[in-house]
């Protein structure tokens, strides 16, 4: 295939060469406040290590970090954050959709609930 320069750059190509990061937002249940700062993110952190390193080598894993964000409307919301060297850039988008699954196995494992959105409705009274 072949583009022109000015169409190859409107497209605003990313060289993942140089190295790059994936990061994602995950929510768990409000049940789970009390481990919210501490222990979910170690634990999630260390099963995001393990998981990726089954994607791409070790050495090509630079960082993982998993980190609260939030308290949100129905989750407590974490970062969770990927930098990887630039020889794995040919898995980016594989990596890119690990990072969920993981999550949620690592959820499932230590049986920490993912909410569903919810919304609260107030009836007037007459």
């Amino acid at each position: 295939r072949t583009y022109t320069a000015t169409a190859f750059l409107a497209e605003q190509p990313r060289n993942l060469s140089r190295g790059f990061a994936v990061i994602t937002t995950f929510g768990i249940d409000y049940r789970h406040q009390a481990d919210a700062t501490g222990k979910i993110p170690e634990v999630l952190t260390e099963a995001l290590r393990c998981g990726l390193t089954k994607l791409v080598a070790e050495e090509l894993i630079v960082q993982v970090q998993v980190q609260f964000e939030a308290a949100n409307r129905s989750s407590l919301d974490f970062e969770a954050r990927a930098d990887f060297d630039g020889g794995a850039a040919l898995q980016y988008r594989e990596l890119r959709r690990a990072l969920q699954r993981i999550l949620v196995d690592a959820c499932s494992e230590n049986g920490w609930t993912i909410p569903l959105p919810q919304l609260t409705l107030h009836q007037a009274s007459d």
